[in-house]
């Protein structure tokens, strides 16, 4: 089981790095993810079902299906909050503020996800929140993006932390 839910995993990854956002082309991906997080309920690993519920995420609004994002997104947090296990907690709330239409609402989930990864020293999920912070609230959220950048060590160098440093340019 162990090995088909990686395969199905980086097979999504895979489509999603690739940008045929399609929905025929996402549809076995988010079918095959899918059955992967039902399943996760009725195993002992249910503790990486945030994860994978964030990668089914994605696959749903990349094909442009919000409405079930946001289903899965209430699972998952309601999942994080039986269990005790939160370490994606603020992945999943960065997603949710993808998922709604109202700026409030998106912003308030944004912050909830930077205090939550800032908390927890995730510094990568920290940065992630910060960056669609700017890029949909821009000037006023500069502050909180550069704040998460300086957490990186200077020489740090990657594709993720350039963009981020591009935004305050």
């Amino acid at each position: 089981m162990l090995v088909d839910i990686q395969r199905a995993t980086i097979n999504a990854v895979a489509a999603l790095s690739a940008g045929n956002g399609h929905p025929a082309a996402l549809q076995p991906h988010i079918d095959a993810m899918a059955r992967i997080v039902d399943q996760f309920g009725e195993t002992e690993w249910n503790s990486f079902a945030s994860f994978y519920h964030a990668v089914l995420v994605r696959l749903l609004l990349t094909a442009g299906r919000t409405d079930a994002a946001r289903e899965r997104l209430a699972a998952a947090l309601q999942a994080a909050d039986d269990t005790g296990v939160n370490f994606y907690r603020a992945e999943l709330f960065r997603l949710r503020a993808q998922t709604l239409d109202d700026a409030d609402a998106r912003e308030a989930d944004l912050r909830t996800a930077i205090a939550t990864a800032h908390e927890q020293g995730a510094m990568i999920f920290e940065l992630r929140a910060a960056v669609d912070n700017v890029e949909l609230g821009g000037e006023t959220a500069t502050s909180t993006l550069r704040d998460a950048i300086n957490r990186f060590p200077a020489d740090s160098d990657w594709p993720e932390l350039r963009r981020a440093r591009a935004l305050l340019r």
